[in-house]
Parts: C-alpha cells; sequence; structure tokens
C-alpha cells in the first residue's frame, strides 16, 4: 500500500515509478523544482529523468521511495501523469473497478429516464466477435437500448453501405425481417455486449 503514480510523457516509453507522495500536489512541485532548476525536460532528453529521479530522490532519502521501468498502464492509487516541458498535460486511471463503482453512482443519481443502467455492466467487443442472439447495446435517439443480433449482412448496399458480414441487431423490423434498414446494422468495429 502508498500514494503510487507512475510519471510519462506521451511517447509512453519509459516512466519513473512513485510509491510514496504520488498526488498531484506532491508531483507537481518536483517537476516545478527541475522547471527551476533548468533541467532540460524527459521528452527531450534522457536526462530529464535522471534529474527528476535525483530531485526525487534527495527528497526522499532511503532505497524504497523510487523507480524507473518501462512505461505499462498504471493501476496505482493516483494513476499515470503524463508530462511535458515540466507541467502535466494529461492524466489517466486504469483502475477500472474504481471508474466502474463511480460510473453507476453518478448514474443512480440522473433522472431515471437518463440513466445508463445495465449498459455500465456491458463489455466492449469487437463487432467481428458478435454471434447471432447475442444482446448488445445500440444508440438510438434517447439513449441505449439492448437489442438481439438476429443476423449478417449480405453482399449488398443499404443506404450506400455495403453491409457483407456486418451484423443486423433487431431494432427496425419490417415484414419480419430487419435487413431494409441500414440503422438496423452495427457498423462500428466495436459494440456493447450485455453480461
Amino acid at each position: 500500500m502508498g500514494n503510487r503514480c507512475l510519471i510519462a510523457t506521451t511517447k509512453k516509453d519509459l516512466a519513473v515509478y512513485l510509491h510514496w507522495n504520488g498526488g498531484i500536489e506532491s508531483v507537481a512541485p518536483f517537476l516545478k523544482y527541475c522547471e527551476l532548476q533548468g533541467h532540460r525536460p524527459p521528452e527531450s532528453d534522457s536526462y530529464g529523468w535522471a534529474r527528476l529521479c535525483q530531485v526525487i530522490g534527495n527528497f526522499f532519502g532511503g532505497t524504497n521511495s523510487i523507480g524507473i521501468s518501462k512505461y505499462y498502464e498504471s493501476t496505482e492509487d493516483n494513476g499515470t501523469y503524463f508530462i511535458k516541458n515540466w507541467r502535466v498535460i494529461g492524466r489517466e486511471f486504469n483502475n477500472m473497478e474504481r471508474m466502474n463503482a463511480m460510473l453507476k453512482d453518478i448514474d443512480s443519481r440522473q433522472p431515471v429516464e437518463s440513466q445508463l443502467g445495465e449498459f455500465l455492466d456491458s463489455s466492449e467487443v469487437l463487432t467481428s466477435d458478435l454471434k447471432v442472439n447475442d444482446q448488445v447495446f445500440v444508440f438510438s435517439g434517447q439513449g441505449y437500448k439492448k437489442l438481439t443480433v438476429v443476423g449478417f449482412g449480405v453482399d449488398k448496399v443499404v443506404n450506400g453501405t455495403n453491409v457483407k458480414g456486418l451484423p443486423i441487431v433487431s431494432l427496425f423490423e419490417r415484414d419480419g425481417k430487419y435487413d431494409h434498414n441500414i440503422n438496423n446494422y452495427i457498423t462500428t468495429e466495436t459494440a456493447h455486449r450485455a453480461n
């Protein structure tokens, strides 16, 4: 347990790991100190990483508070700070459990007719992985609808799009069929499948 974070550039090649003091209230001053010292930033010179590590290491002392590694998607307490010119320019959290819990909390406080509900439990999958009878969520005007994949398009053009191989969902029916309306086809690379 700690107050961990990664510090990286948008190149996502190297990262500095902080075990303690990984909140923005510590990270920003470490970066500012490097800037005030005139150190070259890591995105333009690898010595920038060395100077950042030196400044942080001098602050903490000891041997267990800082590390350097290849970039990886952080699931640490404070996520990853992306820096440029000794400034935080972005931040990424990858703790999906905490993210999903917060999304559900936000959703529960919205008007019922606006809530995303079980869509938040869906899994994003490649459209090519869908099968007949899969339940998927499709956005349609008033929000997401849970629909069934009823088939796949044949080699024909519907409203200017060749629909060969595209999943067809049960949205707009005509004479027991769904292949007539382009809005019944999933044309995106991914889809949200119900769990």
